[in-house]
């Protein structure tokens, strides 16, 4: 796989940004690079430094690159800027102020919100709420994360198993790396933001007709999800923000190559409160939904 590099020239994108050095392929796959080790890739690209005259462990990293497809043989280097910092304050603000009157709301309304509908058209109105207006909440959480991405980079939407468990849309924001932190941390927010303001929405109905009582418990659910998302044990929002704003990078990854491996580590101490968080969640959920059948159904 090296005989393309060795004789010639090649090329491969690259950028920094936060101090950090980063290199990315065809894919849109990154990593990061160390700063003496970018100066031996660019000279070895360039043709001012044989292949063979590297020492052996950039060597094998040349190689690695090569074959993971972070270098093209005959192309250029391209280097592609930074996008301008933005300013994060009033954002975390804005969010901090949403979510504060969401929970007051659940405050002064929790009797309401836990309140277990027993007549029929509740009952139907709340299943509405949870996977109708749920479903919505749901797409137009990721919709807040893919508008937060698009000055900077087109974004893709899919589905996965956050923690492969727990079934959910996903936006796939890899390209943030070569986004300031300020950037990654609002993208990451901004789906959350989003799930607050449509809730709030639910909650103002709510305060309009307050005998419809299986709104606030929607609202109760979406505040739920919310702290779910939040939760770094989980593979979602919270998990990034807490890698951005403490510069962890590839958290999950470490944690789970440390536990297989059975190396001590913090990250794998992680790992396995990641895995037994997951556990107790989908059982509490089984349970709490159970519960609520019980409950409806007069049991």
């Amino acid at each position: 796989m090296t005989e393309d590099i060795s004789d010639g020239e090649f090329g491969f994108t690259w950028g920094q940004v936060d101090g950090l050095l980063w290199i990315r392929n065809g894919e849109g796959e990154y990593k990061r690079l160390d700063p003496a080790f970018m100066e031996t890739l660019q000279a070895v690209a360039s043709g001012g430094t044989d292949l063979e005259d590297v020492e052996e462990g950039a060597r094998r990293t040349i190689e690695t690159l090569h074959e993971e497809g972070y270098l093209e043989p005959g192309a250029q280097i391209e280097r592609l800027e930074t996008p301008e910092d933005i300013r994060l304050w009033p954002r975390l603000l804005g969010f901090g102020v949403s979510f504060g009157a969401l929970a007051a709301y659940l405050y002064t309304h929790w009797e309401a919100a836990t309140t277990v509908p027993t007549d029929p058209l509740s009952i139907i109105l709340l299943l509405f709420l949870l996977f109708g207006i749920g479903r919505v909440s749901t797409t137009l959480h990721e919709w807040g994360h893919y508008y937060a991405c698009t000055p900077y980079f087109e974004p893709e939407i899919g589905s996965e198993r956050l923690n492969g468990a727990l079934p959910a849309a996903v936006t796939y924001t890899t390209e943030a790396w070569r986004c300031p932190r300020n950037i990654r941390l609002w993208i990451s927010l901004a789906g959350p933001q989003v799930t607050v303001l449509i809730a709030l929405a639910v909650a103002g109905v709510h305060l309009l007709v307050p005998g419809v009582t299986v709104l606030a418990t929607y609202v109760l659910f979406e505040f739920g999800r919310l702290l779910l998302n939040f939760n770094p044990l989980l593979e979602g929002d919270g998990y990034l923000l807490v890698s951005d704003a403490l510069g962890i990078v590839n958290l999950r990854t470490r944690a789970f190559e440390d536990l297989r491996n059975r190396r001590p580590s913090l990250p794998a101490a992680y790992a396995v409160a990641s895995i037994v968080f997951t556990g107790l969640l989908i059982l509490g959920v089984c349970v709490v939904l159970l519960g609520f059948v019980a409950q409806i159904a007069g049991l």
